[in-house]
């Protein structure tokens, strides 16, 4: 008899556990997506609104029930509790409320267009006060709905939605950093994001209490910024509980603080990739303040960054309200080998697991995604130079990609679904204004501005002189974090490297810390940033101006005139960076005249038509970058047509395109198609939703945990292990 092999032991190859015979989770939300409309054409992707519009036109028009849906939805919109459109005698067939229309429409045509609307004989007729303040403003509304109800058109119903006073409390959510009014820009994790939060939110408020007035609606719009709040506040406001929204009517920042695993508050900041541990239960007790702090549920929930989002996400949930989710950037487009290297000792600390899974679902839960560029969600677009490379965009990275071990999705984000829509945010135009209309410029400022451009102080201020015999020339300006993606030290290299560059022109860096003991107590990045910047600064002499970043916005607008003041036709802003999704500053800076010079990789250069209102660089070509820079200046010193024209077109575009008005009028037109698509699709999209909660629950939620606490929370336990407090 042959000898029978000898069965492995059971704890054998422990640390090698064999591949599960399912083979690794899939991730496939594609079966949730069948029957959803999407678009087909490259051309209309971040259009989703526009194509949304079509297919309801659509639908109500040709659809068996016609247009019996959005008389539900128009009878179902309350505000506290109160029908706002629509009450039972209206509310019967498409075809009644038609002629119900008619009737109303042809009365109140018979008044003058501006007397109020008599709100009591047109409840009679069943229309609610929700139509309009003055009798004209109430007819155009009901020709509207009327235009829409006989043949529906996507321009007349996107009209209509517009109008329909459904949103008048909305929540902000930016959990990382430092979020305040002063004070916090250029500590950690804490840049743009804050201003474009900030100026969005005085944006919103105005055009919602525009449309409400318009609408004859007798409410004030609540506004509410959620973010952490930090007992350890070091001098800001960041542990104020409720705080005033500067140049709003009621506008608040409401702060809540995270909780440890006792349920204690804690005390300290937390950096961004190691917030996860406390997301969930900081949403849970700020579910609770926010709706105390609006005066009942917000119908509209702004999830900004990844962990603002995921927030969002859980709020939505919980308050059945519409939620919007506005990435800013995604790690998993700066590190690209994020997530097939999640466990690689590069992202210790980063914990890319969470990262990237809390992207992928909190993006699945949004009811519309807005992003400021196309590049960010599908790559490349038109508008940027042949030059640039082919790379995926921020959201179309998500379609498809595995975390080895964990799990791989098949069908994640499809950049051609409806949800997504650009939306590009503007400038404060009372902050950031032409340096030509000198009678709103700051001169008071001015002195402080100049020393600090061409001053002699050293040490925490500053580093390197402008000589006096060169005080004549352009600058070449940028401004912005010190760190690798910004990219400050590149533009620092650039320029020491060519010749033709430092002889027509001075350079000036506002960026980060200068003096040695700040560095020190930066990340990791900033200070190896700060360490080439110290090197490149030992060569130039005379020439070249590394300032401390500077966070005060008023201050840093009267900044870029003065600097677009200098040396008469040839100064120029540079967005240096390896990626930039937008790029505020950029923004910024066209708003007050100066040309432009954006890096080709990210939305920046869309916001830029090159050799029009200002050009593109590779910021992996510094030589090229340079040299294009020096020839634009040569050509301004001698034609400074030239640099005007470019100046002139780049404020241009800014007015036709990024301003906070069109942002705020574009963005609460979206929330109220969203909310009309929601009601639509209650039914069919429960499974979507079901599967969403499993993955968060079952997968997201146990990433969560493992994240290590607090430093905080660490060394308490150790000091009661150690016999320390309650020991």
């Amino acid at each position: 008899m042959g000898r029978r092999a000898a069965r492995a032991p059971l704890h054998a190859h422990a640390s090698n556990p064999p591949q599960s015979l399912w083979g690794p989770l899939e991730i496939d939300f594609a079966p949730f997506a069948r029957g959803v409309p999407a678009l087909k054409r490259p051309q209309s992707i971040g259009s989703g609104a526009l194509f949304l519009n079509r297919h309801l036109a659509a639908t109500l028009t040709t659809s068996a029930g016609g247009a019996a849906p959005l008389v539900a939805h128009l009878v179902s919109l309350t505000l506290d509790g109160t029908p706002v459109m629509l009450n039972a005698r209206a509310a019967g067939s498409p075809a009644a409320l038609s002629r119900s229309l008619a009737r109303a429409g042809a009365w109140l045509a018979s008044l003058p267009p501006d007397t109020p609307t008599p709100h009591a004989r047109l409840e009679s007729m069943g229309f609610l006060p929700g139509w309009g303040a003055t009798a004209g403003r109430s007819v155009d509304t009901m020709n509207l709905l009327a235009d829409v109800l006989e043949a529906a058109d996507p321009d007349r119903l996107a009209d209509f939605l517009a109008r329909v006073p459904s949103i008048t409390r909305v929540a902000l959510v930016s959990v990382h950093g430092w979020f305040a009014q002063a004070g916090v820009l250029g500590r950690p994790d804490t840049g743009g994001q804050v201003v474009y939060v900030l100026d969005k939110v005085r944006a919103l408020e105005r055009a919602m209490a525009s449309r409400l007035a318009a609408a004859g609606v007798s409410m004030r719009p609540r506004v509410v910024v959620l973010t952490r709040l930090i007992p350890d506040a070091e001098g800001t406001t960041c542990d104020v509980p409720v705080e005033r929204v500067a140049g709003t009517e009621g506008a608040v920042i409401l702060r809540v603080p995270f909780r440890k695993a006792d349920g204690g508050v804690l005390q300290s900041f937390v950096p961004r990739f190691s917030v996860w541990p406390y997301l969930e239960r900081f949403a849970a007790d700020a579910a609770t303040a926010l709706e105390a702090e609006l005066g009942g549920p917000p119908a509209l929930v702004v999830g900004n960054y990844v962990d603002g989002s995921l927030v969002a996400a859980l709020l939505s949930a919980r308050f059945d309200a519409t939620q919007l989710s506005v990435a800013h950037a995604l790690e998993l487009t700066k590190y690209p080998q994020m997530a097939t290297r999640w466990n690689a000792p590069e992202f210790e600390g980063m914990h890319p697991d969470v990262h990237v899974t809390a992207d992928l679902l909190s993006m699945a839960r949004a009811d519309c995604i807005v992003t400021s560029t196309f590049q960010e969600i599908a790559g490349k677009s038109a508008a940027v130079t042949a030059s640039s490379l082919e790379v995926p965009g921020q959201y179309e990275s998500f379609s498809s990609l595995t975390l080895p071990g964990l799990y791989r999705v098949t069908h994640g984000v499809d950049v051609f679904d409806p949800r997504f829509n650009i939306v590009s945010p503007g400038v404060d135009a009372s902050v950031y204004f032409p340096a030509s209309e000198s009678d709103r410029r700051l001169v008071d400022l001015q002195p402080g501005i100049h020393d600090m451009l061409f001053g002699t102080e050293q040490a925490s201020l500053a580093r390197g002189t402008i000589s006096p015999d060169r005080a004549h020339l352009p600058i070449v300006f940028s401004i912005g974090r010190l760190d690798s993606v910004k990219n400050m030290h590149g533009l620092a290299s650039w320029y020491a490297d060519c010749a033709r560059l430092r002889k027509v022109a001075n350079l000036v860096i506002v960026s980060g810390e200068v003096e040695t003991d700040r560095i020190a107590a930066a990340d990791a990045d900033a200070r190896s940033c700060a360490a080439v910047m110290h090197s490149i600064f030992d060569s130039l002499g005379g020439c070249a101006r590394w300032v401390r970043g500077q966070s005060n916005p008023t201050r840093n607008g009267e900044l870029y005139r003065v600097i677009a003041d200098t040396g008469g036709a040839g100064s120029i802003f540079v967005l240096p960076s390896t990626y930039e999704a937008l790029g505020l500053v950029t923004l910024e800076a066209m708003s007050s005249g100066l040309p432009p010079f954006v890096t080709i990789h990210g939305g920046a250069a869309e916001v830029v038509k090159d050799g029009v209102s200002g050009f593109h660089i590779d910021p992996f070509h510094g030589a090229a970058a340079a040299d294009c820079m020096a020839s634009f200046i040569e050509a301004s010193a001698a034609d400074p047509s030239s640099w005007a024209a470019v100046s002139a077109a780049a404020k241009a575009r800014i007015q036709a395109r990024y301003t906070w008005p069109i942002y705020a009028e574009r963005l609460l037109s979206l929330a109220k198609v969203s909310t009309f698509w929601r009601s639509l699709t209650v039914e069919a999209s429960a499974p979507r939703r079901a599967y969403q909660a499993a993955l968060y629950h079952l997968l997201l939620r146990p990433r969560m945990a493992l994240v290590p606490r607090s430093a905080e929370e660490r060394e308490e336990a150790e000091g009661e292990g150690g016999g320390g407090k309650g020991g």
